[in-house]
């Protein structure tokens, strides 16, 4: 009677124990599955926030009063960036000043030196508009130019003191534009291209 009823707990605790074991095997694979779907919902938001970044970056850039076209009084064309504004903000290069030689002998050319664009100069403003991102202008036709108007990337340095990138995703946006050019002739010229604003995290 005494070894029945022993082998009968027995039996009891060691179905107890399948119970918890698979119980707890359960609760593993539904804490696994919980935190594989976290983490990719913490990256869909993140890619979310970043392509919403993008854009209003982009909207921003398009409406830069320092680059758009105007027409009458001070009204702007949308989507419509001004050549001669743009030529004005952006870097340009030209040769160190001289003084005028004394002898006819010809001396070599001197480096060019870059300067500063009105966008470097103003950094930090231009910073909380765009972040950290890259806004380049591209016009294609009638010939291909391009103006890189903004590039800040996150940065930090690597265990040797190098600077490294410090980002791991980027989000293009692309949007069409028109260039005029009133520089061209007797009327403004339209030129066709488009605005590239990339952002980084």
């Amino acid at each position: 009677m005494i070894a029945s009823n022993n082998k009968k707990a027995q039996l009891h605790i060691t179905e107890t124990i399948a119970v918890l074991f698979i119980f707890f095997i359960l609760v593993a694979f539904g804490l696994i599955f919980y935190a594989r779907y976290q983490q990719t919902a913490v990256q869909e938001k993140q890619e979310q926030l970043l392509a919403s970044r993008a854009m209003d970056t982009t909207v921003k850039a398009l409406f830069l009063p320092e680059l758009m076209c105007t027409k009458g009084q001070a009204e702007h064309e949308d989507n419509c960036v001004d050549l001669i504004k743009l030529n004005a903000a952006t870097p340009t290069s030209s040769p160190p000043p001289s003084p005028e030689p004394t002898t006819p002998e010809p001396t070599p050319s001197k480096p060019l030196i870059q300067q500063k664009s009105h966008f470097q100069d103003n950094s930090d403003y231009y910073f909380q508009l765009f972040s950290y991102s890259n806004v380049t202008f591209i016009q294609v036709y009638p010939t291909s130019q391009q103006w890189q108007i903004y590039n800040k990337q996150k940065i930090k340095k690597s265990s040797d003191g190098k600077q490294i990138k410090d980002w791991t995703r980027k989000e293009p946006t692309y949007f069409t534009i028109t260039l005029r050019d009133d520089l061209a002739g007797t009327t403004p010229q339209y030129r066709y291209g488009y605005v590239i604003v990339e952002a980084y995290s």
